[in-house]
This record gives C-alpha cells, structure tokens and sequence, in this order.
C-alpha cells in the first residue's frame, strides 16, 4: 500500500501520526498532572467499622467534623442524636442522610471520643428485660413483637454495650415513653457535649447524575486541593463492580486521598469506609488496592457512580 503512495504522501501521514500520538501524550500528562497525590490519612482516626449497624453516614459525618476541628468526633453519638431527634424507627436496622445528620450536629453540639469513653462500657444486665428493670421497671410488652425478637436476638443474653442499645432504640415502637428513658440513659455515655462556634460552617450538597457526574469530580479535586474531605454516597455494586453504571445512595464513604496509577494510567480516588480493616475479597473486587479499609477507586468508577457529595465549606459572610 505504501509503495503506491507518493513520498510527499507518506510524509504527510507521518506527520498526522505523529502529531495525533503527540496530542494523547499531551493529554495524558495533562491529566496525570491534574492528579497530584494527596493522602489525609494521617489526619484521622483509624477506620471505623459500622459492624451489622446501618448508620455508615454518621462515621462519614464524623470524619468531615474531625477533620474540620482536629479532634475525634464520635460518630455513635451522632447517630444517636440524629435518630432520636427524628424519630426513626425499622425493624432491619437504620439509616440516614449525612448532611442531615450533619447539619443537626452543628446546630446541637456533638460528643468527642475522649468525651464518650462509656460508649463500649457494658451495663450490668444479662438481657434486655433486666436492663429495663434496672432502669426504672417494666417489661417487653411495651415493644412490638418483631422488635422484640430482634432486640434479644442482640442481646443474646450478654452485657448490653451502649452501642446496642442505639440499635434497639431504633427497633422500638414509635411514640412509646420508654423511648425516653433508654435516651437518658444513652445521653449519659457523654460527659461533655461539644457545641462549634464558628457559624460560619455549611454543609453543601451537590446531587450526581449523568449531566453533572463530571462536576462532582472537579469539587472533589477541588476539597483534595485544599487537603479537605468530601463525602459521598454510592451503591454498594461499586465495590464489586468497577465497571459499574448504577448512580443510587444505599452506602456512604469519604474520600481521603488521591493518586495517579501509572500502569494502568488512570487517576485512583481513595475512599475510606466503614468496615473495619479488613481487606477480603468477598467485599471488594480483586481489582481495587484495598490498604486498612481504605480503597483505590478509578475516577471513571466513581464518575459513574456517586449518587450525592457532601463536604464542610464557610459561608462568605
């Protein structure tokens, strides 16, 4: 084929190649530069892990205030506080929104873990029943019967930690007194509630779809730039599935770090969950560098996936 070209065309086609492998070159260092590294590990606690409980947005929540105060937020007490306020109640566990849980913080006050040292002290009951006993008299019959399967199956005839009765307050039934009660005994796990003073602290929110999935990036570079945390929501697939399209909540992470891969070319966003330290297979695709909890996400994955983003900005005035 060459052969029956002219040497001016052959040149010319030199050339244009020449120039199109310049261009993605160009590209491609365009886009690693845009990818400095940035790791804020070192600037919080270490990973969390929710266990069975589904309040992964309240740990999201108290990495951002950690890191905006630089002190250990705990996240339980969020949680607690969050749910209380609004009466949540399920039968499977709860969820929530992070900028709610947030926003509530700010206005409320929060606990700090050198504050909330009760959190995982066991109170002196062998079950649920004797606990209430203990606090004040009565029995099961003030909570619905799945709740009360649930909340014993729980408590399997153990010590009853703080952190279990947050579950069981969300298994109780809606608008019953006893909520109360066990609310004035799980507000006594923190001695002292730490209200922000700086006003000046907003929660912005911004909502993925396929329009603005590139907008959510750029605020993410834009926190990283800045050394802050941006939170965001996903579907759990994403974790087994790098190749993912599905853009829904369903779990919440933050985004600690940043790095450019450079044998698979490609700039990787490091998102820090909420299920301890482990790094097994069965929870993340063999794909992913998984680090202590911590996991490298390709920006395509994570472009295609983020439901919403949250992250701690000052208002200007």
């Amino acid at each position: 084929m060459l052969a029956m070209l002219m040497p001016r065309d052959i040149v010319i086609i030199l050339i244009i190649l020449l120039l199109g492998l310049s261009v993605t070159v160009a590209a491609q260092t365009d886009v690693e530069e845009q990818c400095s590294p940035v790791d804020l590990r070192d600037e919080l606690p270490p990973v969390w892990n929710q266990w069975t409980i589904k309040d992964c947005y309240s740990y999201v929540a108290a990495d951002l205030l950690t890191h905006e105060i630089g002190k250990v937020v705990a996240p339980k007490y969020i949680s607690l506080n969050y749910n209380l306020h609004r009466r949540y109640t399920s039968k499977t566990g709860h969820g929530g929104s992070t900028a709610k849980a947030l926003r509530f913080a700010l206005e409320q006050g929060f606990c700090l873990e050198q504050d909330h040292e009760a959190a995982w002290v066991p109170i002196e009951a062998k079950n649920l029943g004797e606990f209430i006993a203990i606090e004040g008299g009565g029995d099961l019959r003030w909570c619905n019967s799945a709740a009360r399967k649930r909340a014993l199956r729980l408590v399997d005839n153990h010590n009853i930690d703080i952190y279990t009765i947050f579950t069981i307050i969300n298994l109780l039934k809606k608008g019953n007194s006893q909520v109360d009660k066990l609310s004035d005994v799980v507000g006594k796990s923190c001695y002292k509630i730490t209200k922000y003073k700086d006003k000046s602290l907003r929660v912005k929110q911004l909502v993925g779809s396929k329009r603005t999935s590139a907008t959510l990036i750029k605020k993410i570079d834009q926190q990283l730039n800045k050394r802050k945390l941006s939170a965001i929501s996903f579907p759990l697939i994403m974790f087994k599935n790098p190749k993912n399209r599905i853009r829904q909540g369903g779990h919440a992470g933050s985004i600690v770090g940043r790095r450019w891969n450079s044998i698979k070319k490609s700039c990787e966003y490091l998102l820090r969950n909420s299920w301890g330290k482990g790094c097994s297979y069965r929870s993340y695709h063999q794909d992913y560098q998984c680090e202590k909890g911590n996991i490298w996400i390709p920006r395509q994955t994570l472009q295609r996936s983020i439901k919403r983003l949250r992250y701690l900005d000052r208002s200007p005035n």
